[in-house]
């Protein structure tokens, strides 16, 4: 140790005299994320643990998706989600009005020129006349 305390180049020979083994653990992905420990064993010391810095929270950090503005519903206020809920369900049911007028207009397709024709409904005006 007394021959290394300044040194100004880190070598491979000058770690090897300072670790004595390395354990690396098997790989970890049950949190989606691939996760793995290394343990660092040094001579005269034992193992050694890296500190780990402090991460400041910061709750706004977390709070939206990659490179959008769009904020996770689990962040939201109850009256965010009400109104995130509402516009779902005004898309919904666009899309489905959508969906049944395709469907309608299909049918109509494939009806057209037989017995079974749907004809056109008519307007309370052409009714009267």
């Amino acid at each position: 140790m007394k021959r290394h305390t300044e040194f100004t180049e880190f070598s491979a020979a000058l770690l090897n005299e300072f670790i004595e083994k390395v354990v690396v653990h098997e790989a970890d992905k049950s949190s989606g994320h691939r996760e793995q420990k290394v343990d660092i064993y040094l001579n005269y010391i034992g193992k050694f643990d890296v500190p780990e810095l402090e991460e400041e929270q910061q709750p706004q950090e977390n709070i939206y998706i990659r490179n959008s503005t769009k904020k996770l519903r689990r962040f939201m206020t109850p009256e965010e989600l009400e109104r995130a809920r509402d516009n779902d369900r005004r898309r919904y049911a666009k899309i489905r009005a959508a969906r049944i007028e395709k469907e309608e207009a299909a049918k109509a397709a494939i009806l057209q020129g037989t017995q079974y024709e749907i004809q056109p409904q008519k307007s309370e005006e052409q009714k009267s006349a």
